[in-house]
């Protein structure tokens, strides 16, 4: 797979801890990280998947549903509150 550079900021401890972590195993710290991201997404996994099928369930619900996911609220109060008439 390709590399692409992209700087990233994390705060120095974490910095310091992929040195480590780099040093100890023989790796590189790019790779470190690379790998510590696809676990990190594999463990997440069903997490965002739940939340691609709530995204998708607000779209499907028309505007009123997707104000309200996009807001953190109910459908109900966007429709009470914003006027926002029911799809």
């Amino acid at each position: 797979m390709a590399r692409a550079q992209s700087p990233i900021k994390v705060h120095e401890s974490t910095k310091e801890k992929v040195r480590y972590a780099a040093s100890m195993t023989g790796l590189q710290q790019s790779e470190i990280v690379e790998q510590a991201v696809d676990e990190y997404v594999e463990r997440h996994r069903d997490e965002f998947a739940a939340r691609i099928e709530r995204a998708r369930q607000a779209l499907l619900g028309g505007k009123a549903a997707t104000i309200a996911y996009a807001s953190g609220v109910t459908a109900e109060d966007v429709e009470r509150l914003g006027g926002v008439k029911p799809d």
